[in-house]
Parts: structure tokens; sequence; C-alpha cells
């Protein structure tokens, strides 16, 4: 038993969202978090068109870049002068996931017309 060893290699998160800053936050009616003077805005996702008056985790990790996360899911990331990454990204994933439910049923408050056959 002398050539195993009592260490096991971890299995979990990534240790980077970890083992960094943590701050917690709340979104703006602009849909920005304020953050060490700068605005980081949260973009439209496939789970909500925005997140204004939520609660938020911002994590600034060594690097200076961070990330904006609502309980477990990680929301965006920005470079360390807040620069927006994979913007591309998130649009895609907003129009793909709810893009059937916004804009191909009827609008919300709009009166029924029924149409002649």
């Amino acid at each position: 038993m002398e050539g195993s060893s009592a260490f096991i290699p971890y299995v979990g998160n990534d240790l980077k969202d970890i083992l960094c800053e943590q701050h917690e936050s709340i979104v703006g009616n602009d849909n920005c978090v304020s953050f060490q003077k700068m605005k980081l805005q949260i973009p439209p996702n496939a789970y909500r068109m925005h997140y204004v008056k939520a609660r938020v985790r911002v994590h600034k990790y060594p690097d200076g870049s961070m990330a904006v996360f609502h309980g477990p899911r990680k929301l965006a990331e920005y470079t360390a002068d807040g620069t927006l990454i994979g913007i591309e990204e998130n649009k895609k994933s907003a129009a793909g996931g709810a893009s059937d439910e916004l804009h191909g049923g009827p609008i919300l408050g709009a009166p029924l017309v029924k149409q002649r056959q």
C-alpha cells in the first residue's frame, strides 16, 4: 500500500470560480451592474430578457477579468476594462431559446381580431 496516494483529483465546479473575489450586487434599471466604477451590461439570454432588480454575484479573477452570475448560472464574462466577451454567443442563445415563445404568439394586451375566411 505504500505506492498509493491519499490525494484524489478534484471533481466539481471550476476552481477559477471558487478562488476569486466575489461581490454581491443588484442589477439596476438599465440592466447593468455597477462594479468598481464600471457598468457591466448583462445581455439577454434564453432564460430571461432582463435581470433588473435581480441579486447577482460579480466574480473578479486574478487576471482582472470578471463574470456575472445569477445563482449558479454565469450570465456574462468581461475583460478587465469591462468589455463584454462572447456577445455573439449570448445573442444566439437568446434568439434560439426564446424566440418561438416571444415572437410567434399574440402580443399581450392587443385586441383579438378574427380573420375572415
